[in-house]
């Protein structure tokens, strides 16, 4: 964890719940787990009462916990709410805000609204759950990660030692074991390779039957909460598409558009290597209608599309055994961290720069002399361009010494990219711009202090005093900047999830 992210954590939280929760959240996040008397003598705030917990006639001690990717998914709120309205309409939005501002929701206690009926609520709540983006709320869902992974830890102690303490090298070797099983088991299972067990057909069939009915919110109960991973899914296929619509043309985003549509039922995680495959006589069903911009007479467009995607650098497409195309969903997010990573460098730097860097990024590691001879630039602006660039952490030095000495002058440098370092530098510096840009919005603020007030006056608000022509001024200028640094907060949110939330 950063500065920048630790520093992120707490404004989004000052500004979202004020500043006494910013103080214990960012203490927690610290510190990490911990028990409510250290916490209350960390954070130096009086509290009244130290709760304890009672289980089996055992005391058991509380900790508590910050989470980290909750409190930045935070800024995402208001993407979520577009995003669920854009899809299934203005009720479906109202629901997604409601259950963001509770952390649950339990639709029985929606009520109907000026512009809202009951039944236009229960189809957009029945839409939220049929396209999983809420899931019903379970009693693990409370248990996080680093719970289970302390229970995994403490259950394989007890098996290897015996009843006898471990050394601590025999502890450690343990966690890595317990590591590499974890990882084996992540890339060896896939997402839906498994059938569901079904303990009770005579219940299967009468949720069946439930689901066959019209759902209204009035009759449902249960609690559910956002599916975030749902969204970033969608999300992720949307910039997807809109890449290739930029890169190849409508047709193109089109197809691929379509074979995501079709395989996000069964994506369940941002982490899938390949989308659901689709077999070659589904193509023409999935685009069925629609126009190929494609010179001469072709008996497959469909096909011709997939292997221009899969001939390109990018590689989008995946052909499976000859007789299926998938989406390669772990090289369209790196054709999408490199076409950002481009645009950033061609602003910062120059259209030259982002040539010397496209040029390092197909053909790997080459000295000063071969970058600019290649690039067509004479080794001076090569040499300002790659100096320009490693300072700000885009591209790196390789030394290979001739000698066992490394003496400079019998060492060849090599220059190279690396877009996973990349990424980390520039997330870092996203959060340190999000932070500022709240430090900014927050500044802007306090300035109008007094003006702010004045329109909050209750003889302003009847009508009785008014606003002088300066006043209305600088009111439309403190709207306009808010407006701005909001559009700048929101951009630098799309740029995080791009570069932490895809992958």
């Amino acid at each position: 964890m950063s500065q920048h992210e630790l520093q992120l954590c707490g404004q989004i939280l000052e500004e979202h719940f004020g500043c006494l929760v910013e103080k214990v959240a960012t203490t927690l996040i610290a510190r990490g787990r911990s028990t409510l008397p250290a916490l209350v003598q960390a954070t130096k705030l009086s509290v009244k009462i130290t709760r304890e917990k009672a289980t089996e006639g055992t005391r058991a001690v509380v900790y508590y916990q910050a989470s980290i990717r909750e409190i930045l998914l935070r800024e995402r709120f208001p993407l979520f709410i577009h995003t669920a309205a854009s899809l299934f309409g203005a009720p479906a939005g109202l629901i997604v805000q409601k259950t963001l501002e509770n952390g649950t929701l339990s639709p029985s206690k929606i009520g109907p609204t000026d512009d809202m009926s009951i039944g236009q609520l229960s189809e957009g709540m029945a839409q939220l759950l049929d396209g999983a983006f809420l899931v019903p709320l379970q009693a693990t869902d409370h248990v996080t990660l680093n719970d289970k992974l302390i229970r995994e830890e403490r259950e394989a102690v007890a098996n290897a030692g015996m009843g006898a303490p471990l050394t601590s090298t025999e502890l450690t070797k343990l966690r890595k074991s317990l590591a590499q099983q974890r990882s084996e088991f992540n890339q060896s299972v896939d997402v839906g390779s498994k059938r569901k067990v079904v303990l009770d057909f005579e219940d299967e069939e009468n949720k069946k039957k439930q689901r066959g009915e019209q759902y209204t919110i009035e009759k449902d109960e249960k609690f559910y909460r956002i599916n975030t991973e749902r969204f970033n899914l969608h999300l992720r296929n949307s910039q997807i598409a809109h890449y290739v619509k930029n890169y190849v043309n409508e047709t193109g985003a089109s197809l691929i558009q379509a074979m995501l549509n079709y395989g996000f039922p069964r994506m369940a995680s941002c982490k899938e290597k390949l989308s659901p495959s689709v077999r070659r006589d589904m193509l023409g069903t999935l685009l069925r209608g629609q126009d190929f911009n494609i010179h001469g007479r072709v008996s497959n467009p469909a096909i011709e599309y997939m292997d221009l995607l899969m001939s390109a650098h990018s590689q989008i497409i995946t052909n499976i055994d000859g007789s299926q195309y998938a989406v390669n969903l772990r090289n369209a997010v790196r054709a999408l961290q490199v076409d950002m990573i481009e645009s950033i460098i061609q602003e910062k730097f120059g259209l030259v720069s982002r040539r010397i860097w496209r040029l390092l990024h197909m053909r790997s590691k080459q000295d000063e002399k071969q970058v600019g001879k290649q690039a067509m630039v004479n080794n001076k602006v090569a040499r300002e361009c790659l100096y320009a660039m490693f300072k700000a952490g885009f591209v790196f030095l390789q030394d290979v010494p001739k000698t066992v000495d490394h003496s400079a002058s019998r060492t060849y440098f090599l220059w190279y990219t690396s877009v996973e370092r990349t990424c980390s530098i520039l997330l870092s510096c996203a959060y340190n711009t999000s932070h500022r840009l709240k430090l900014r919005r927050k500044k802007e603020m306090a300035d109008r202090t007094h003006l702010i007030e004045k329109t909050k006056r209750t003889d302003v608000l009847s009508g009785e005093a008014g606003l002088s022509e300066h006043d209305i001024e600088k009111l439309e200028e403190l709207k306009q900047v808010q407006k701005q640094l909001q559009f700048s907060e929101w951009r630098i949110d799309e740029m995080v999830m791009l570069l932490r939330d895809f992958q």
